[in-house]
């Protein structure tokens, strides 16, 4: 599965539900991974973004209300992989977004670990 590969990469977690971000922070640390935030808003995750290197970010779809593609666009702007979470169904995201990972709450640590292994560690080894 290569979750040895996980270990050491720095993701964002974003998500505005403290109890699921908890939650996905301690499988992340558990894979090994350095999680930053979580971030509970777009504007707190947009502080992270302009400060930290970051190998990957995992991104609640919708923020009180209030979806991420804004954020999303900003993080593969940057050149960060991401991968959606979300309780939607992936048809629910725009055009763009139709190739992104995503992942369905409630999280299964066999369906981020998949995830993050298809899309971050390829990025992470081109450093």
């Amino acid at each position: 599965m290569g979750i040895s590969r996980l270990m050491g990469l720095q993701v964002l977690v974003v998500e505005d539900e403290m109890l699921v971000a908890l939650d996905l922070k301690m499988m992340l640390s558990g894979l090994g991974c350095i999680v930053v935030g979580p971030a509970p808003s777009i504007a707190a995750a947009l502080g992270i973004v302009r400060t930290t290197a970051l190998d990957g970010a995992v991104l609640d779809v919708n923020l009180r209300g209030r979806p991420s593609f804004d954020l999303a666009d900003e993080l593969q702007r940057l050149g960060v992989p991401i991968i959606f979470a979300t309780g939607y169904d992936a048809s629910t995201l725009p055009e763009r977004f139709q190739g992104v990972p995503h992942v369905m709450k409630p999280i299964q640590r066999s369906q981020i670990v998949d995830a993050m292994t298809a899309v971050f560690i390829p990025a992470h080894t081109d450093h």
